[in-house]
């Protein structure tokens, strides 16, 4: 959809194209190889499920954190207080199309006509600065912040003065930065795409737009930087909850259970 939206978007030198075109032409055999020669696909979302060709068996395990990083990321922040105050949105990820760098111009325009205090870091871009204000579409100033690359004991002082998180990535596996930015306690919109849309749809559905709705995902951050103390500080906490579900301990449990009753039922069959 979003190379749909941006047909303008450049595609790099002729070298590059072939190169990567035969690169990504492997990637899919050696898929086709490993789903034939599996036992049992484990997938990160529900969308990837329905849409799996092969008739191979397959469960929907979700990614997530370990408990010391969890509880690393919750202490890292400051108040409820503190945090509205400051009127900060949050990125995490590689800036490209897929993630919604397309998007970004107009969600800072529509969301400092309301709120001029509004400020914004992108973290982990992995790009040039320059590409960035450009896709922005707006001169360097000192109220967006670009970090192309940080290490990652230092993300939760990154996020310490975030106040909420846009995640507008087109395609979406699971959401790796998302789940990162609920468990700091920072309420992240995002749009509905299949990973995403995992994490969110059970306690916090109301940050999902629809995807490439810049006008949806912009009114809602506003709406999150205007509110009220109380409201916030409860958004938090469903923020937390939800993290919290996501935790490897309970995952990999989770998933052995779902690979020794698979294997028990491959067994019996011989």
């Amino acid at each position: 959809m979003a190379r749909e939206r941006w047909a303008d978007q450049p595609r790099g030198k002729l070298s590059g194209r072939i190169f990567y075109t035969i690169f990504q032409q492997q990637l899919f055999r050696n898929s086709e190889k490993a789903l034939q020669y599996c036992d049992l696909v484990n997938l990160p979302n529900e969308y990837e499920l329905e849409c799996l060709s092969s008739k191979k068996p397959a469960i929907v395990q979700p990614y997530g954190l370990i408990e010391e990083w969890r509880r690393t990321l919750v202490e890292a922040g400051p108040s409820p207080e503190t945090r509205l105050l400051r009127q900060e949105v949050s990125f995490i990820g590689m800036w490209s199309t897929r993630k919604g760098a397309r998007d970004w111009g107009e969600i800072i325009r529509r969301v400092r006509a309301i709120v001029p205090a509004a400020r914004f870091k992108f973290l982990g871009t992995l790009t040039d600065t320059e590409r960035v204000w450009c896709d922005l579409n707006i001169p360097p100033c000192d109220w967006i912040e670009i970090v192309p690359e940080y290490q990652p004991d230092e993300l939760p002082k990154l996020l310490a003065d975030s106040t909420v998180g846009a995640f507008p990535s087109y395609a979406e596996g699971f959401g790796l930065g998302l789940l990162e930015q609920l468990a700091a306690g920072i309420p992240t919109v995002s749009y509905d795409a299949p990973g995403p849309r995992f994490i969110l749809q059970d306690g916090l559905s109301d940050l999902l737009v629809p995807i490439g709705s810049v006008e949806q995902l912009s009114a809602a951050l506003i709406q999150i930087l205007s509110a009220d103390l109380a409201s916030y500080r409860k958004l938090i906490e469903r923020c937390r909850e939800v993290a919290g579900r996501f935790l490897w301990s309970t995952i990999a449990k989770e998933t052995a259970r779902l690979y020794e009753t698979h294997l028990a039922r491959v067994r019996g069959r011989h």
